[in-house]
């Protein structure tokens, strides 16, 4: 009877043309030692051709297990083969731009990555922060949770000054051990030049990396655009006027606005419109926000490629409605191809510096806060990060510039991404509304190299905006955005800015006429010196440049200097 069923098997094994135990076996370990060798620099061809083996050696082994029970090695071999099929199908996309993996700062770089935040490798603890729940230990509201463990929640200093008009208040800003304690993976250069991060509810958000050895020729060309332009960003970003930086009461620190709005708009303006921001009258923010036109632009071509769904929902969301784009759509196809002409719509643009000229007291309160922008249209928003400064002007780690973010408004699970680093551009799609987001403090040992700052560019759009949208589509209300604005007043000297014998403008009945600085003897302070011979003294505020008595002030040279991009983007590091 034995012999029989040994012959069954024998005809039955000729049937389906199998070979003799242990071949297969054999064939499987070589293709998956060689597979697990060339891990490390792997070709798309090797992956294919490894996988195809893999899967027909597999079919031919089922067979041979109907007949002959499974030996000991060959469920080893089993188990082996079929890690090493999951490992190609999880990498199965990273070689869409490229035949092999990049290394950048020395370190192998993925094209493309999926982070599952639930997943088995990646279990941070859940974070709650309730910022208007009243705690009963310290009779102040904000209560923040680590998995069931209390925890301190620091208040930022800006966000305890007024209640604001969005938003809650007061905004926390927790220690490097509570940041620790959540055990967040890092999202850095090396995950993938794309990394997109999956939560447990359904939530994705996707990271890009963009620099000189991306394997995406659209990353790649993100870098160039911003190499072009690295020195003028830089200039423009020192030489922005104090006064029109902002403090923002709801996340900390400063920033300075710019897009399309309904407050903060110029003399003249329709109220019941949106407007252009008072901000981007001034050459200098316009010329800043141009560049970033054109890099953002790229970025969209990106995000075409590799979210679309998102992209869609981008042009979804905000439909035709080009005169509330910022920056507008023309502006952000000046760097493509004329066949190209994608843009991506949002309202107002942010611009945070991050590390730069900062004391003790003024770097604690740059940092941003836990927080989302409730304000903010519910959908995908684009963070950029810029590396400025630093060695040969190629940036990199800046102190408390991680960034974490979470599942959800009140917390959950999080990721920390790394936003400055050397030679790097970084961006990020994420719902800033229904995100909580903010710094991450460093540990007090970490060391970093002061001169490295960073310019970071918060796009989003608003609800009052797209709500206006939605009420002109549907004939409730009509009209444009209004662009048209102009730089109305002088802006005067300030102590320091002048001295005695300079030429300058003098204040006189509300005018400005030409003058000379002069000193009386035995008198205190400086005089004007009036062309036909008479002298005032100068009071406060009364000292302008010698430029703005002949202009206006959108064309004074000093008032509103402006620059020849097409000069200084051609020196990659423009330094003045």
């Amino acid at each position: 009877m034995k012999r029989s069923n040994c012959a069954a098997r024998k005809v039955y094994a000729h049937k389906y043309q199998l070979r003799p135990r242990g071949v297969d076996i054999w064939r499987i370990e070589d293709h998956a030692q060689t597979l697990c060798a060339e891990k490390a620099n792997i070709s798309i061809q090797v992956i294919q051709h490894r996988t195809l083996m893999f899967q027909r050696h597999l079919i031919q082994l089922h067979h041979h297990h109907q007949y002959f029970p499974p030996r000991a090695r060959e469920i080893k071999a089993i188990q082996s083969f079929t890690a090493t099929i999951k490992w190609c199908e999880d990498q199965k996309d990273i070689f869409e731009h490229g035949n092999q993996t990049a290394t950048h700062q020395g370190r192998m770089v993925r094209p493309t990555r999926t982070i599952k935040i639930n997943g088995d490798r990646h279990k941070p603890k859940e974070l709650y922060y309730n910022p208007d729940e009243l705690n009963p230990h310290t009779n102040r509201k904000g209560v923040m949770k680590v998995g069931n463990e209390k925890v301190e929640a620091p208040i930022h200093g800006y966000t305890t000054r007024s209640k604001g008009q969005e938003g809650c208040r007061p905004r926390s800003i927790p220690s490097s051990d509570v940041v620790g304690m959540l055990n967040a993976p890092l999202v850095d250069e090396t995950s993938g030049e794309v990394t997109r991060i999956q939560f447990k509810n359904g939530r994705e958000n996707t990271v890009f990396f963009a620099n000189g050895k991306s394997q995406c020729p659209i990353l790649k060309r993100i870098f160039e655009c911003f190499q072009e332009y690295g020195g003028l960003i830089e200039y423009l970003c020192k030489n922005i006027p104090p006064e029109l930086w902002i403090v923002d009461s709801l996340a900390g620190g400063k920033y300075l606005p710019g897009g399309v709005c309904f407050r903060n708009g110029i003399q003249g303006s329709n109220p019941k419109l949106p407007f252009l921001r008072v901000e981007c009258c001034h050459n200098i923010v316009k010329q800043l926000f141009d560049i970033y036109a054109q890099i953002i632009g790229l970025e969209a071509l990106a995000i075409k490629k590799h979210c679309g769904d998102e992209y869609a929902e981008n042009l979804q969301t905000y439909g035709d409605a080009d005169d509330c784009i910022f920056p507008s759509p023309a502006s952000q196809r000046e760097g493509q191809n004329v066949s190209e002409g994608l843009h991506w719509s949002l309202h107002q643009v942010a611009l945070r510096i991050m590390g730069r000229e900062l004391n003790e007291e003024s770097e604690r309160l740059q940092r941003i806060a836990w927080h989302f922008d409730q304000g903010d249209v519910e959908g995908n928003q684009l963070l950029n990060f810029f590396p400025m400064g630093g060695k040969d002007g190629k940036g990199g780690r800046v102190a408390d510039t991680d960034l974490m973010v979470f599942e959800q408004k009140y917390g959950g699970q999080c990721f920390r991404l790394r936003t400055t680093i050397e030679d790097t551009i970084v961006f990020i799609l994420m719902n800033s509304a229904e995100q909580l987001h903010g710094n991450a403090k460093d540990e007090d040992d970490c060391e970093f190299d002061q001169d490295c700052w960073s310019a970071r560019f918060i796009a989003f759009g608003r609800k009052n905006v797209l709500d206006f949208l939605n009420r002109r589509r549907n004939g409730k209300i009509s009209g444009n955005a209004f662009w048209d604005i102009k730089l109305k007043t002088h802006i005067a000297l300030q102590n320091g800015e002048f001295n005695v014998g300079d030429r300058v403008s003098g204040k006189f009945s509300n005018k400005l006429y030409d003058a000379k600085l002069i000193k009386l003897e035995g008198k205190h302070g400086l005089y004007f010196g009036w062309q036909d011979g008479r002298v005032t003294k100068c009071t406060k505020g009364s000292v302008f440049s010698r430029y703005c008595s002949t202009s206006e002030p959108h064309k004074c040279k000093h008032c509103n200097p402006a620059f020849k991009l097409e000069v200084r983007k051609k020196i990659p590091n423009l330094i003045l």
